[in-house]
């Protein structure tokens, strides 16, 4: 019970840092871009999900030794290949705009926001908005919109239109590829919990050890004046060196070890299904080359999520603070003064 309890609160969290971003951080104007550069990437991958469909049909027709019929279905698969071409030229026109119109909105919503806070809470030792955090905040908002805009929107729109297709063959397969979907999607929820609080502690030590080497910077004439600057950076070195490794140990040891797991049963469920294909339903060598092309694809997709989502857990925790300190009113504000903040 406690398990499921920590991946709501966690899941909820995640959500919330991420309609954060996508309220505050994106323009309207790259919205409108980013839709339609959705809609073009639906189409693109359509197009590309059946070039396997119409070469179904080839392997068919020349096995059966229709060879008018696969001709003809050798022309459609090119057709086919080129609108695909032709409709990704226009996702990426679309999807292009959309981060340029967004770069500078980011750069501005996070200077103001910066602007509103009184000089305590940017200078304050505990803030979690000070001035050296400006840069972190924006790149980690860079990241998290970089990920959804040019990977993970491609990764997902891939799984869902491959499911569909496999759906179209064979339901009893599609149900087979919704269950590794249902296995992948509890995963990411129930072990992103622990993620995000153990990233949480790490994140502080971080945000202390940058706060503190940037002091050390401000002061770099008095440094060396003092001749103090070996001294200085043996400090720096054990400030950062301490949450290094608390990092390196999860994502170098306890994440790998669960990530195993997870890529074996993506790796054995797919040949799985083609044994059943082969075994049970036998299924056309058409159909064998078509269904091989996109349970494998959702197999690899499903390998490069696990790479997606570990950059985005480590970028949406890391903002949590930030997020969190920005969200609430200003300490002080010109049309009511000083605002008083009850304690949780």
């Amino acid at each position: 019970m406690q398990l499921f309890r920590s991946a709501r609160i966690s899941a909820r969290e995640t959500y919330e840092g991420l309609r954060w971003v996508w309220d505050e951080m994106v323009s309207m104007q790259s919205r409108r871009h980013q839709t339609i550069a959705l809609g073009f990437l639906v189409l693109t991958n359509l197009c590309l999900m059946a070039v396997p469909y119409a070469f179904k049909e080839v392997i068919d027709a020349h096995t059966s030794a229709d060879f008018l019929t696969r001709n003809r279905w050798l022309w459609q698969t090119a057709v086919i290949a080129v609108g695909a071409a032709l409709l990704n030229v226009v996702y990426d026109y679309f999807r292009e705009h959309a981060w340029n119109n967004n770069y500078l909105n980011t750069n501005l919503t996070v200077l103001k926001k910066l602007f509103s806070r009184t000089i305590d809470e940017l200078v304050n030792e505990s803030s979690d908005i000070g001035i050296e955090q400006a840069e972190s905040i924006k790149d980690r908002v860079q990241n998290i919109l970089y990920l959804f805009m040019f990977e993970l929107s491609v990764v997902f729109v891939t799984i869902m239109t491959a499911t569909a297709l496999v759906f179209t063959l064979d339901p009893v397969a599609g149900s087979m590829v919704l269950s590794l979907t249902l296995f992948n999607v509890l995963w990411f929820l129930f072990f992103n919990a622990k993620l995000d609080a153990a990233m949480d502690k790490i994140d502080k030590q971080f945000r202390r050890a940058n706060r503190r080497m940037v002091e050390k910077l401000m002061f770099a004439q008095s440094v060396k004046a003092a001749g103090v600057e070996h001294k200085v950076a043996r400090q720096v070195e054990a400030e950062i060196s301490d949450p290094l490794r608390a990092d390196l140990k999860i994502w170098a040891g306890w994440f790998l070890q669960i990530e195993a797991v997870r890529r074996i049963v993506n790796a054995l469920v797919p040949i799985g299904i083609i044994w059943y294909g082969i075994a049970v339903s036998n299924w056309s060598a058409g159909t064998i080359s078509a269904m091989f092309f996109w349970i494998f694809l959702i197999s690899r997709e499903y390998g490069f999520v696990g790479h997606l989502m570990r950059h985005l857990s480590s970028q949406v925790a890391r903002l949590k603070a930030a997020r969190k300190a920005l969200s609430n009113e200003p300490a002080f504000c010109f049309d009511v003064g000083v605002s008083y903040q009850p304690q949780p």
